[in-house]
């Protein structure tokens, strides 16, 4: 589905719509300002060197997407 397709996807209804797969810190912010609801992550902070820094970087760009 890519980037994209969520947005598409998310822009055709009023249900709420949660990004799961492959999700990094770079397409947080594209996928709340595309109408995404949530993200779902595990490989961007279990494969990443330092999960906490992983994660607080999920969590910045989410919330600087507003």
């Amino acid at each position: 589905m890519g980037l994209d397709g969520f947005i598409r996807a998310a822009s055709l209804t009023e249900l709420p719509c949660v990004a799961i797969g492959a999700i990094t810190a770079q397409d947080a912010a594209a996928i709340r300002a595309g109408g995404g609801s949530g993200l779902a992550v595990v490989r961007a902070i279990c494969n990443a060197e330092d999960p906490q820094t992983a994660s607080e970087l999920l969590v910045s760009a989410w919330t600087v997407a507003q």
